[in-house]
């Protein structure tokens, strides 16, 4: 503590004053002159004189006092600098901080509208300095704050906001320079009418807006959310509406600086490399330009151009929005005799209106929100199948083939071309330009399918690549088509050969016994080795597509389902499928799993072992199926009579005989009966004893007709679980 006897400015003699350093406070018996400093009680943040950057010009500032590189805070005369070392602060006896210069006169002070005794100032650990009646120490009881007249920097527990009793606005301002901490032109606010929303502005210019508070964030902040560093709150009541964060470790340096560019940027203290890490900012692509789009346009930044005109409305001047100049927006195309247009629903808030027209909308990829607007009723129709088109194109991963092409490559999908029809609708044979055939799979208008088995049907093989699973090479997805393109296998689908009188002499036993490991390999790898466990759900003879060699291709993935971790069985309302390829817990109870598959496949090889369809099968001597058929020959040791008579089986009995078996093992009714796909491989492929299967599921007529029923109409869920082991080859 140092005692100076005499301090002259101009006239005025001010006797015996102590100077304030190494303390935290000041009373009107102290002073700070350039040189001296006051700390806060932990030593977090200094109050003193400094300059900044290149200039020579000196500030009465607030700064970090544990960090290496001085990062300043907070500015005093941040309009009238101190051109020498001749600055002094001290505290009147009214309760006023006062920088003043050489000669005497206050550069800078602070304001008090309350009587005080004896008023202190104290440099708090927060980074706030207060003045505030000694021996007070609650914090609303302060005369006067720094944190209620922030510059550049936002500290935890400072509010960014307005007192609506004082009218008061606590804004950030950016410095003109890193060397001139004076205010520039850029801003950043809490607007607190209407829906409370920050924006960053450029003199009256909008730059940047938050989007409004919807109960849990900023809508348009969706990088705010729960961290390790900081938790935030907005408060609205009577008196005051802010935004606020709070430290969840007070040894955390953490600040958010508004930037002369009219960025925000958040940053935290690494201590390890003694520098500040850019942690993350509101502000981060080009979408947040304000407007960028204009009125009634919307911004996607994974898109190229990144602007388009909202559902239902087309630009204003297309000429200018060709040449990507979208400041005159878009307009409808079908007015509305009332205007009322947007509605937002978040989990927050529930329900925000906006009426007029709408500026400043763009596509989040998280934390995204429902938006609904009011349109032409002539439009409803049209609009919905454009959206969802165009949030499904954002969903694929993969080549995209304009519509023309494929046109081309089809003679304008001529019936000639035409090689047959499934639920989703015709498919067509065609050829590319560089010589290539493709399967071209268009849905129909009329198709039981759409949308979503489209998508779901590029979700689950697009990135699935087996010899053993047809080749997906593209979509196109222009103006009202869906259509999929993949690779041509000329030989048609299995049950063109198996099922026709004249194509089954064509099939002998060595192609369906390759046929028959083919599926098992193909089903093994989307079961056990792909990228998702996938549970294709609808496997029968229609969906196996032959290559130039006769090699089995899984197709049609429009029902597939994949199960994550160790997910390994899932349940459904909604029973889907192909009747007779259905498992006995998935028809009864919408249970459905990898052993679904199994049991479909099962049903598949005794169709191609016997050439018969197992829906619909008819025998004299019975009224079984084809699973009940063939558990009953095998059960009276005639198995090999399923055979079908044209096939030789003397050279291949054993392999035939095989197959019935591994079949009737997949398709007994108790899925934990049955074994995997792994299993089944191996059982095809080797000559170890096989156990003895139990009866099948649905192996009667009366089965599969209670089966077809119950399988139309809507199930709840089981809650029963499904215990799966595994039977092991022997």
């Amino acid at each position: 503590m140092a005692y100076i006897p005499i301090l002259l400015f101009g006239s005025s003699i001010l006797l015996v004053l102590e100077t304030a350093t190494g303390i935290d406070t000041i009373n009107t018996a102290q002073y700070i002159r350039d040189g001296d400093t006051i700390t806060s009680a932990e030593g977090t943040y200094v109050l003193g004189f400094f300059s900044p950057g290149k200039s020579r010009n000196r500030y009465l500032g607030i700064w970090y006092g544990k960090i290496s590189v001085q990062t300043v805070v907070w500015v005093a005369n941040t309009e009238i600098p101190l051109n020498d070392l001749s600055g002094v602060l001290r505290l009147t006896d009214e309760g006023i901080l006062v920088l003043l210069n050489r000669s005497g006169s206050v550069v800078w002070s602070s304001s008090t509208s309350t009587p005080v005794r004896n008023p202190v100032a104290r440099l708090l650990d927060s980074g706030n300095l207060v003045l505030k009646e000694k021996g007070d120490n609650n914090l609303e009881n302060t005369l006067w704050q720094s944190f209620q007249h922030p510059g550049n920097t936002l500290l935890p527990e400072m509010k960014l906001g307005r007192n609506k009793v004082t009218g008061m606005d606590w804004y950030l301002t950016a410095w003109k320079s890193p060397d001139d901490p004076s205010k520039g032109n850029v801003t950043c606010k809490l607007v607190p009418y209407g829906y409370t929303e920050i924006l960053v502005m450029e003199k009256s210019k909008v730059l940047y807006r938050s989007g409004p508070w919807n109960g849990l964030r900023f809508s348009g902040m969706p990088s705010l959310k729960p961290n390790p560093i900081y938790k935030f709150e907005f408060v609205s009541n009577e008196e005051e509406v802010y935004y606020r964060e709070h430290l969840t470790n007070n040894s955390t340096h953490w600040r958010v600086v508004q930037s002369q560019n009219g960025d925000i940027h958040n940053f935290k203290w690494i201590e390890k490399k003694q520098s500040w890490l850019l942690y993350g900012a509101p502000k981060t692509d080009y979408c947040d330009r304000y407007a960028l789009c204009g009125l009634n346009g919307i911004c996607n930044i994974n898109n190229s151009p990144i602007c388009d005109c909202l559902n239902g409305f087309i630009p204003n001047v297309s000429r200018d929005w060709n040449m990507m100049d979208w400041s005159k927006g878009c307009v409808r195309k079908t007015p509305l005799n009332s205007y009322s247009n947007l509605d937002i629903r978040d989990g927050g808030s529930g329900c925000l209106l906006w009426f007029g027209d709408l500026i400043d909308i763009r596509i989040l990829h998280e934390n995204d929100i429902d938006v609904y607007i009011r349109m032409a009723e002539s439009e409803l129709g049209a609009l919905e199948r454009s959206s969802r088109k165009k949030h499904m194109k954002e969903d694929l991963d993969l080549p995209l083939f304009d519509l023309d092409i494929v046109a081309c490559a089809t003679n304008n999908f001529s019936a000639d071309n035409k090689l047959g029809e499934g639920g989703f609708g015709p498919v067509y044979k065609g050829a590319l330009k560089d010589g290539r055939e493709i399967a071209v799979k268009r849905l129909s208008k009329n198709s039981r399918q759409g949308l979503d088995e489209f998508k779901n049907e590029v979700k689950h093989i697009v990135k699935l690549q087996h010899r053993n699973l047809v080749k997906l090479l593209g979509c196109s997805i222009e103006e009202d088509e869906m259509i999929l393109i993949y690779e041509f296998c000329p030989n048609k689908s299995l049950d063109f050969f198996i099922f026709d009188e004249k194509h089954r002499l064509l099939l002998d036993w060595p192609m369906r016994y390759n046929i028959i490991n083919g599926i098992a390999r193909g089903l093994l790898y989307l079961h056990q080795d792909s990228r998702l466990r996938v549970i294709h759900r609808d496997l029968k003879a229609d969906n196996i597509l032959l290559d130039y060699e006769l090699n089995p291709k899984i197709s049609d993935f429009g029902l597939a389902r994949s199960l994550g971790g160790n997910e390994i069985e899932a349940n459904t309302n909604k029973v889907v499928g192909t009747y007779g390829y259905i498992s006995p817990e998935y028809a009864n109870f919408g249970l459905y799993s990898l052993k679904s598959d199994v049991f479909g496949f099962g049903v598949l090889m005794l169709e191609i072992v016997s050439g018969n369809r197992n829906r619909g099968f008819r025998h004299p001597d019975h009224h079984m199926n084809l699973l009940g058929h063939a558990w009953r020959l095998f059960m009276e040791g005639r198995p090999l009579e399923l055979a079908a008579e044209s096939i030789a089986i003397t050279c291949y009995s054993y392999e035939v005989l095989r197959s019935i078996h591994v079949a009737l093992l997949c398709v007994q009714d108790k899925p934990e009966d049955r074994p995997n796909m792994s299993c089944a491989v191996l059982m095809l492929g080797n000559n170890d004893a096989l156990p003895q299967p139990k009866h099948p599921g649905f192996f009667t007529e009366r089965d599969l007709f209670e089966a077809s029923y119950s399988s139309s109409m809507s199930k709840p869920s089981s809650a029963n679980e499904c215990s799966i082991s595994v039977l092991e080859a022997r």
